[in-house]
């Protein structure tokens, strides 16, 4: 089995430790769990120290970056076009788009 996960994560590092539970919940996970963070274009910077603090979970595979503003509606369309290509191409079994405030365990 293999799941696609797509987190969006505004101003991330002010939210690593939820950010952190999120992903280690996705370790339980049986089969190939594949993570793909989105933060906002104003935390662009802060890629490669959040991808640091999070580096021993070792589920996340690419870091995407709005690419304006977060005006409310660009962080979470911003994997739109990756979500689609992997839909389209069938790459997962189940495809999942949360936040980084939603906990998502095996019994719920």
């Amino acid at each position: 089995m293999r799941v696609n996960v797509y987190i969006t994560a505004h101003n991330p590092l002010n939210r690593i430790h939820s950010l952190r539970k999120v992903i280690s919940e996705y370790l339980k996970f049986p089969g190939d769990v594949r993570l793909y963070l989105t933060v906002n274009k104003e935390s662009e910077g802060d890629i490669d120290e959040v991808q640091f603090s999070l580096s021993d979970l070792q589920l996340l595979r690419t870091f995407l970056c709005a690419t304006e503003p977060d005006l409310g509606f660009a962080l979470p369309w911003t994997n739109k076009e990756v979500f689609k290509g992997h839909v389209c191409s069938r790459d997962a079994d189940f495809y999942i788009y949360q936040e980084d405030d939603i906990v998502i365990t095996l019994d719920n």
